[in-house]
């Protein structure tokens, strides 16, 4: 019987990795879903984010940040088998420089609540989790519990090591998830690594 794969990522996560891992290169979700589920049904891609922040009233720096997201947003919605989780942004506090802070409220909910209802209703015999909180490390060892195995690629870029750590390194995503952006050059005592060019963004 062929196992059946479910991918949960945290969409915010991913940005970080591409960014401060890859020079900000895109990423193809679909190419992205084929490759992380190759050799087993693909039961759907749950993508978890938050629009921007808007103040009331919203500035027109907002306004066009919302509209360029909302593209974004139908883009990755009209995907097959994708289905896009909706967080919400809140301010927390300010940076030094005075500028807001901002967390992600509820995608650590429903990652927690989608990952435990496929693995305990059977619907999942695998579960690919990329995200870089330890906050669902909880709900993995119930879905453990349930016989469904796992890859996690993650960690918290903020922390040197991250309290409960993951299998995989998010640079192992390089075989996966890279378009046309370019890697920053490694250092010396490292291999370069290997970019598989993905020729669909889904970035607008």
């Amino acid at each position: 019987m062929q196992d059946r794969v479910a991918l949960f990522i945290d969409g915010a996560y991913l940005e970080v990795v591409a960014n401060s891992e890859f020079s900000r290169a895109s990423i193809a979700l679909e190419k992205l879903s084929e490759k992380l589920s190759a050799g087993s049904d693909l039961l759907r891609t749950y993508y978890y984010h938050c629009a921007p922040y808007q103040s009331d009233p919203p500035t027109e720096t907002e306004r066009a940040r919302y509209a360029d997201w909302l593209r974004y947003y139908h883009r990755v919605s009209t995907l097959p088998r994708v289905s896009f989780r909706l967080g919400r942004l809140e301010i927390r506090g300010a940076h030094s420089d005075g500028s807001p802070r901002f967390q992600q409220k509820r995608v650590d909910i429903l990652l927690t609540v989608d990952l435990v209802q496929h693995s305990t209703k059977g619907h999942i015999s695998k579960a690919v989790i990329i995200a870089g909180d330890s906050d669902f490390v909880p709900a993995i060892a119930v879905a453990k519990n349930e016989g469904v195995t796992e890859a996690r690629y993650g960690r918290n870029p903020r922390r040197r090591r991250h309290p409960f750590p993951l299998p995989h390194h998010p640079r192992q995503l390089k075989n996966y998830s890279l378009g046309p952006g370019k890697a920053r050059k490694p250092a010396a005592s490292r291999p370069k690594p290997r970019l598989t060019a993905i020729a669909r963004s889904c970035y607008p």
